[in-house]
């Protein structure tokens, strides 16, 4: 079975197996989402940095203010596996509070069913219906302590996320399911990838199931 769109109404397991691609794909368009949003002052840009395990190539996105010296605001990072290994976990947590407590807001958008717990709220303190299959998690400078967390599956679609910015302004949106969206068809994943065998990450009994009827 080939879909020219993605048949899931939210993330689309599938598209795991083919993550660099896709990951490459949701930061560059979610930073071209943002990037219309944000007053003249202010910039998004794609960063990279090297994974201490492949080395490979990591890009996220950077909301820049352009009146403090291109001080960083916000940055918003799609989780990849290079961040869940042990390693590559261990320099991702060091990046992570280094954004958190040097007043910056961190948006964290996990959709990789496989690896380790990485977002910033302890799995303990996730609220067990919003832990499983994915994850995304706004913590807000002023209030380094909370965080706000999203529900993301393959049976709904994938939420608006609130982006912060600077202090005394309101939030925008990435549109994330319209994102995911885009980077299906562009990439022409449909073309590629195989319906009638089961994802390489395996699903729980009922999610195969769910995904069978569906």
């Amino acid at each position: 079975m080939q879909f020219e769109k993605t048949p899931f109404p939210g993330m689309n397991p599938w598209l795991e197996s083919c993550w660099g691609d896709v990951h490459t794909r949701l930061t560059m368009y979610s930073c071209d989402a943002i990037q219309k949003q944000l007053p003249p002052d202010l910039h998004a840009r794609v960063a990279e940095y090297l994974s201490v395990d492949e080395p490979d190539t990591l890009r996220y996105i950077e909301i820049l203010d352009l009146k403090a010296t291109r001080r960083v605001v916000t940055a918003i990072e799609f989780l990849s596996p290079a961040n869940k290994t042990p390693a590559g976990r261990k320099q991702y947590v060091q990046k992570q509070q280094e954004l958190i407590y040097g007043d910056v807001s961190l948006v964290e958008i996990d959709l990789l069913r496989e690896g380790t717990w990485v977002v910033a709220p302890c799995e303990d303190l996730y609220p067990c219906e919003l832990r499983r299959p994915y994850r995304i998690c706004v913590t807000r400078r002023e209030s380094t302590e909370e965080s706000e967390v999203y529900k993301a599956s393959y049976r709904s679609p994938l939420p608006e996320v609130r982006i912060p910015l600077r202090h005394d302004e309101a939030d925008i949106r990435l549109p994330l399911q319209s994102v995911l969206n885009l980077a299906y068809e562009n990439g022409r994943y449909g073309t590629e990838l195989d319906y009638s065998k089961p994802p390489e990450i395996a699903l729980a009994a009922e999610d195969e199931a769910w995904t069978q009827a569906w």
